[in-house]
């Protein structure tokens, strides 16, 4: 005897899933829905902030904020 179907939402009358939806969240939306604060935003003019590097090597980090003054 064959097993009963299981139902699927799709079985259950909900819309099926939309493929082009993005799988994940980028992170500064993640943020913005998280702490209700848009981190792209410049505290200063109000302009939109983008990324121009990834720094991954712990001297670099650390001289270019010892330069800027800021903690390291």
């Amino acid at each position: 005897m064959p097993a009963p179907p299981v139902p699927s939402s799709t079985t259950l009358g909900d819309p099926p899933p939309q493929p082009d939806r993005p799988v994940r969240l980028p992170w500064a939306d993640l943020i913005r829905r998280v702490h209700q604060i848009d981190v792209r935003r410049c505290p200063q003019c109000g302009g939109r902030l983008s990324v121009i590097a990834y720094l991954t090597d712990p001297d670099t980090t650390k001289k270019i904020l010892d330069h800027l003054h800021l903690p390291s």
